[in-house]
C-alpha cells in the first residue's frame, strides 16, 4: 500500500510539471482555433489531445490520493467536461472546440494542478 502511494505521488509530480506545459499549449491553441489557424494547428491539437488523454489516465489512477481526506476534484464534473469536449470535437467546428477547451478542459487542468499542489 505504501509503495502504491509513493508511485502515485511520483506520477502526480510528473503530471504537475507536465500540466504547466499542457495548459500553456492549450491556451495558445485556443486563438488558433478561433480563427488564427496555422498550418500546424490540427497537428498541435492532436498533440494536446494526446497529452490530455495521458493526464486523464494519471488522474484516474491517482484520484483516490488526490481526494484523500477532502474532495478536491469531483469526478462527475470531470466526466461532464470530457463529454462536452467530445461533443465539440465530434462537431469538427473549431470555434466550438476552442470554447470547450477554454471552459471545460483548461479549467479542469488548472483545478487538477491546484489539487496536485495541495496533495504534494
Amino acid at each position: 500500500m505504501e509503495q502504491l502511494r509513493e508511485e502515485q505521488k511520483e506520477a502526480l509530480q510528473v503530471t504537475k510539471d507536465y500540466l504547466v506545459k499542457l495548459i500553456a499549449g492549450m491556451e495558445s491553441l485556443v486563438p488558433e482555433l478561433k480563427g488564427k489557424k496555422k498550418d500546424d494547428t490540427d497537428d498541435f491539437l492532436k498533440q494536446c489531445l494526446d497529452g490530455l488523454n495521458w493526464v486523464i489516465q494519471v488522474y484516474n489512477r491517482t484520484s483516490d490520493l488526490i481526494n484523500e481526506g477532502k474532495v478536491r476534484i469531483v469526478k462527475e464534473e470531470v466526466n461532464n467536461s470530457i463529454l462536452s469536449f467530445n461533443e465539440a470535437m465530434q462537431s469538427k467546428d473549431d470555434k466550438k472546440i476552442a470554447l470547450s477547451l477554454e471552459k471545460d478542459i483548461i479549467v479542469f487542468l488548472q483545478n487538477l494542478s491546484k489539487a496536485i499542489e495541495k496533495v504534494l
